[in-house]
């Protein structure tokens, strides 16, 4: 299976499902965790874990992580999951240039020529795994196997698993194994507060592009959003793309509860 590579969007259309780095919105103590995620790898903190409910833009924070470290780190970010492990080290494999097809067989060996490489090139590999809940149990159980096999005198492999809140109750099972102790880094990502929400919508609007033009979001309109979304950006962005169409339909210059 091969990870979906990041790419930059020129449009900027606000309040979209997909993610576009372009609109990150750095409130809400969302850039204060980007800053500490960065700062973690940077001390060689091999383990570390986000986790937050749908719609609080955790798929954003790794995104933003990826493109942040692309000029430090080899980085590979999995956007689902993967069910063999073997797929996983193929995948690790390929990011720097070894086969990424191989059998249940050759794994050990792969390991070997993977640690071989990145200790010759002096690099450091960092991968990112969103939608970890979704995870089997045995395959979290080798990924920490496998830090510690990877991980001795120096650091060639940094994992973040990004998931939803039962990811930390898939964690804490594996405590019954035995594992190197080294140090980990769990984040938690909050859903926005209703001031949140408002800095939020007009942060997007601002960063529309020019052609489509400028459409401000009234303390009300927000008001009314949060009280549907409860801060779910998903959510919030579906009622503010109706919104502020209607708006952009009268030639508003505010988005209003009426829109």
């Amino acid at each position: 299976m091969a990870a979906k590579t990041y790419k930059e969007k020129e449009e900027r259309i606000p309040f979209q499902e997909d993610v576009n780095v372009n609109l990150f919105f750095p409130g809400a103590q969302r850039k204060e965790l980007v800053d500490d995620v960065l700062a973690a790898l940077h001390d060689e903190v091999t383990f570390l874990s986000i986790s937050g409910e749908e719609g609080t833009g955790k798929t954003m924070i790794c995104r933003i992580v990826e493109k942040e470290i692309a000029d430090r780190y080899m980085c590979v970010y999995v956007p689902e999951n993967i069910e063999s492990f073997e797929n996983v080290i193929g995948l690790f494999s390929g990011q720097v240039g070894l086969s990424r097809e191989i059998s249940q067989k050759e794994v050990a060996a792969q390991e070997e020529d993977l640690i071989l490489f990145l200790r010759e090139k002096k690099q450091r590999l960092v991968i990112i795994f969103d939608n970890a809940e979704k995870m089997y149990l045995a395959m979290l159980e080798r990924l920490r196997k496998l830090l510690d096999r990877m991980n001795g005198e120096e650091t060639l492999l940094q994992i973040i698993l990004s998931g939803r809140r039962v990811l930390y109750e898939n964690l804490e099972q594996l405590e019954i194994c035995e594992f190197k102790e080294i140090e980990e880094i769990h984040f938690h990502l909050s859903a926005l507060e209703q001031a949140e929400t408002h800095a939020y919508l007009n942060h997007c609007a601002k960063l529309r592009s020019r052609e489509l033009g400028k459409c401000m979001f009234s303390s009300e309109a927000a008001k009314k959003i949060f009280s549907l979304s409860k801060g779910n950006l998903k959510i919030a962005n579906m009622l503010a793309t109706k919104a502020i169409a209607s708006a952009d339909a009268e030639e508003s210059f505010v988005v209003h509860p009426k829109n």
